[in-house]
């Protein structure tokens, strides 16, 4: 891989030996930089090969050494600096160290110290970089800017998250499963004043009864039976920060009386333990549910929707907005295939189309999985209608009304007397349970929906059995 060295050295000569030294014996490419000014210049360019290395002298015009290490650690570049320089004080040394510089090499230059410092530097940031794209391989992007380039439909929704971003009321996002609404609460956590203080998030729907309140305001050793240790709880994780609590319409009644503390005294009281905690935190909470439903049927407190309720954002589904799904299929498309080192691929016209023309009942939770598992089995640079059809349901079931075809739901039971529903619903689910091996998280996503919504369909089918 290519990298590129900056030389920021006002001296003409010593930019020249530094630079044939470098070419003879590393593979970069030098940009020359005559001041602390072009340097910072040059740095906010962007550039191929990037920029992996800055050798800074610490006396130059305009902006010397000092004040551009400091502009490159405010400006949060990725460049790892090395600084050369006449001065031998160690409060230099340790001031350069202190605004992030990996090395301190004084004048005259000792040119193999000064290349395995470039060396080691090159390889700081090939592991930066690895790091980066790992996180970024399993981390989607959390900033409304991202969200706005790539998802036009939710512009409305964007600007209420932006002004909600500038508070701590509490949040309610609201949608269907998949539409992304933990997305949507990373994005105001990134934008508020708590974005450098931690964000937590708990599937509501996903925690067995048992261990709700413990999960979430957490317990004292021996608090009940396998409490071997004590345990701070998801609320102490998150203080000074957010705490996202998914499919919030999901918490039984006892756990929301705790919350509706917490929401009102800012303080919780672990299981087990006689005294309460202080946290501070912000509340954002989603829910697929109509909660006034909920409400109404005596399923969900009134005080507490109306504490979580400061701030409503509703995310349409993405069959509301299909002016989005060719530019989102296409954003999604180039990061699942950097994220499995395949070359670019494209749609083909009729497959944005066919994209265009689907339900999307698991919203974009069930475009990205299509999109992934099409990337995997695609033997060309093109991705057509044809591939897309035949993976669409991540498992070749069909419906028929008879028939020996073994992956057929039948529509009609023994008695010659149509299924129910529900009955074809239960059968769905086992079939693809089975294909997966009972892996939830697969199965929930070639069915096109939330792990949640699967855990509470499969839970009346194993009681009843």
């Amino acid at each position: 891989m290519l990298h590129a060295v900056l030389i920021a050295e006002d001296d003409p000569i010593q930019r020249l030996q530094v630079r044939r030294m470098l070419e003879s014996e590393l593979h970069v490419e030098v940009i020359d930089a005559v001041d602390g000014q072009a340097a910072l210049m040059a740095l906010n360019q962007p550039h191929d090969p990037p920029i992996a290395v800055a050798l800074i002298d610490l006396d130059m015009p305009k902006l010397n050494g000092m004040e551009l290490l400091k502009a490159i650690a405010d400006g949060d570049h990725a460049v790892r600096s090395i600084v050369i320089t006449g001065s031998e004080t160690i409060e230099d040394a340790v001031e350069a160290m202190r605004l992030g510089a990996i090395d301190f090499i004084n004048k005259p230059l000792q040119y193999e110290r000064l290349l395995t410092s470039v060396r080691n530097a090159i390889a700081i940031y090939d592991l930066r970089d690895t790091v980066t794209r790992l996180q970024d391989k399993e981390t989607p992007h959390c900033r409304f800017d991202d969200l706005l380039k790539i998802s036009p439909g939710l512009a409305s929704a964007i600007a209420l998250g932006r002004k909600a971003a500038g508070s701590d009321i509490p949040v309610l996002i609201t949608g269907e499963s998949g539409v992304g609404k933990e997305v949507f609460a990373c994005a105001i956590h990134r934008e508020s004043a708590r974005r450098d203080k931690p964000l937590v998030a708990v599937n509501c729907g996903a925690l067995p009864d048992n261990l709700v309140e413990s999960t979430l305001f957490g317990h004292e050793k021996g608090a009940f039976t396998g409490a071997l240790n004590r345990s701070l709880g998801k609320c102490r994780e998150a203080d000074g920060g957010v705490l996202f609590l998914d499919e919030i319409g999901d918490l039984k009644a006892e756990t929301q009386v705790k919350l509706l503390r917490l929401l009102q005294e800012g303080e919780i009281e672990p299981v087990g333990s006689s005294k309460t905690v202080k946290v501070d935190i912000r509340i954002i909470s989603a829910t697929n549910h109509a909660l006034e439903q909920r409400v109404k049927e005596g399923k969900f407190r009134e005080d507490l929707f109306y504490r979580l309720q400061g701030f409503p954002i509703h995310l349409p589904a993405l069959r509301e907005r299909r002016s989005d799904i060719v530019p989102l299929a296409k954003y999604l498309l180039t990061r699942i295939a950097k994220a499995e080192s395949r070359p670019a691929l494209a749609f083909s016209g009729d497959a944005e189309l066919w994209l265009t023309r689907q339900n999307w009942a698991g919203n974009v939770r069930e475009l990205q999985h299509l999109l992934h598992r099409t990337c995997l089995v695609s033997e060309s640079d093109c991705i057509d209608e044809a591939l897309l059809n035949s993976w669409g349901s991540g498992i070749p079931l069909s419906f028929v009304g008879s028939g020996n075809n073994p992956h057929a739901i039948e529509l009609f039971a023994q008695n010659g007397q149509p299924k129910t529903m529900e009955e074809i619903e239960e059968e769905v689910i086992a079939r693809v349970l089975n294909h997966f091996d009972s892996h939830v998280g697969k199965t929930a996503a070639a069915l096109g929906i939330g792990q949640s919504t699967l855990y509470k369909r499969v839970k009346p089918a194993a009681n009843a059995s």
